[in-house]
């Protein structure tokens, strides 16, 4: 088990990255918010767009999402609901890659969120968005946090994937 920061979250994180294979990522991120929303006893606002089939270790990208998840809903705002939009847009629309092949395109995925920033989630999570960072580039994905004050993107994912 691995703690994820300052916070008391304990996620499985994977040990082998080598294996591959199909993954629905709707179906993926549904199991691990459900997972969430059930221990925590939440009933946040969750909406989400169409997300892209990927080629990953299943459990190494469960564990990115399900690391996420926490985080965000771990600061709760004050005397409001909690939302999480989950936006995704194909990159570079239009443009043609020839490093893109077997009809993969690469595309944004984005968590709108209202949590109650407590501080730089940049430096209270930094194992943990390091491990995130580490398991997505073996995938050719990126992984950002952002800063936001009460509403905004507070994490995106730029990776391959067929919708």
């Amino acid at each position: 088990m691995s703690t994820i920061s300052n916070l008391n979250i304990s996620v499985h994180q994977p040990g082998n990255y080598n294996f591959a294979e199909r993954i629905n990522l709707n179906e993926l991120m549904q199991q691990h918010l459900l997972k969430i929303q059930l221990e925590k006893k939440i009933s946040p606002i969750i909406r989400s767009e169409q997300l892209p089939g990927i080629e990953a270790n299943r459990t190494a990208i469960g564990y990115v999402l399900e690391t996420v998840i926490r985080i965000i809903f771990s600061y709760p705002p004050v005397g409001r609901k909690s939302f999480l939009y989950i936006n995704c847009d194909e990159e570079n629309k239009g443009t043609l890659d020839i490093d893109l092949t077997n009809g993969f395109k690469r595309y944004l995925i984005s968590f709108h969120t209202n949590v109650n920033s407590v501080g730089s989630l940049n430096t209270l999570h930094q194992k943990a968005i390091d491990e995130c960072t580490s398991i997505l580039k073996k995938y050719g994905a990126s992984f950002t946090a952002n800063e936001i004050r009460s509403a905004g993107c507070l994490f995106s994912i730029s990776l391959l994937g067929k919708m």
